[in-house]
């Protein structure tokens, strides 16, 4: 039998062809026996600024986001390396850090100017993204940080996502800015977390945490809701010279010690349900509206 093929069918075979071998050959190459070849990938797709995708992966080996690209000056003794295209990793293992930060020669900043995601990923050492700007969504949810955690300083432009994640050791937001909302709810502070004059655009959802040592929110600039619905604080709390812009709810926590002296409270504030082991403490508040309900506490463990 013979076949016979119009010039238009072979034409069409043979653009289709190509279009496979070129889509083959863009492909990034994955080797899951050699993991040490994934940090050297990473860093050429982050060279190239390529689209960085990883799901299932083990990297034994340091993640250094500011080797990639040449530092460019901002500042007096401040350089800035920028990434435009989204950061993706997906049930990940981190074995070695997580930099992106530098400041041993020369003060090194990102910018990632599309989403930044881990999701499901676990650190098994430190993390540090201080005074990195976010341009994009943020998104470390369902995480485990096994090493010290720093987001000192980090801005996050769009909505920021820490919920269901397990922080191991200190975990660092001091002077954070969360333009959009910021979800922390479900989230597990094992060690001391600091969220020191942190700025919050819009709602901060804390609820059903677990605080197990010092946790600082003094200082903490709330312009949206603050929410902390059934969460655990295990030792002293702090929320002094913090101001909430918007309502503040503490329903049904379980704390020790919680101080708000010299606390800003413009909206409304529910303590309703909550329960206190040694003091609890209003000293020198300002509160635009009603003061909150405190008749269900001892009186012997309520100062204001």
């Amino acid at each position: 039998m013979k076949f016979t093929f119009s010039t238009s069918t072979i034409s069409y075979v043979l653009a289709t062809s190509a279009f496979v071998l070129l889509l083959s050959a863009c492909q990034p190459s994955f080797q899951s026996s050699a993991n040490g070849d994934l940090a050297t990938t990473f860093n050429k797709m982050a060279k190239k600024q390529s689209p960085i995708f990883f799901e299932n992966r083990i990297f034994n080996e340091d993640i250094i986001f500011t080797d990639a690209n040449t530092p460019l000056p901002i500042g007096i003794g401040v350089h800035q390396v920028t990434i435009d295209r989204p950061v993706t990793f997906r049930n990940c293992t981190f074995k070695g850090r997580v930099m992106a930060y530098q400041d041993s020669t020369q003060q090194v900043e990102m910018v990632f100017n599309a989403n930044l995601s881990f999701l499901s990923c676990q650190f098994e050492k430190d993390v540090s993204f201080r005074n990195a700007t976010v341009n994009g969504r943020l998104d470390f949810s369902k995480s485990i940080f096994r090493g010290v955690a720093n987001f000192e300083g980090i801005t996050a432009q769009h909505r920021a996502f820490f919920n269901n994640s397990y922080f191991s050791k200190e975990a660092r937001f001091q002077n954070a800015a969360f333009q959009r909302s910021a979800n922390f709810m479900d989230t597990k502070f094992m060690q001391q977390c600091s969220f020191q004059q942190a700025i919050f655009k819009e709602e901060a959802q804390f609820s059903v945490c677990q605080f197990g040592e010092y946790a600082d929110f003094s200082l903490v600039d709330a312009r949206g809701k603050m929410i902390f619905n059934y969460s655990e604080f295990f030792a002293r709390a702090v929320f002094e010279d913090a101001r909430f812009m918007q309502g503040f709810d503490f329903l049904n926590v379980k704390m020790q010690e919680t101080f708000f002296t010299k606390t800003t409270f413009m909206g409304r504030t529910r303590l309703d349900g909550s329960t206190v082991g040694k003091k609890l403490r209003f000293g020198k508040c300002f509160f635009l509206n009603e003061k909150p309900d405190l008749s269900s506490f001892p009186k012997d463990k309520v100062e204001m």
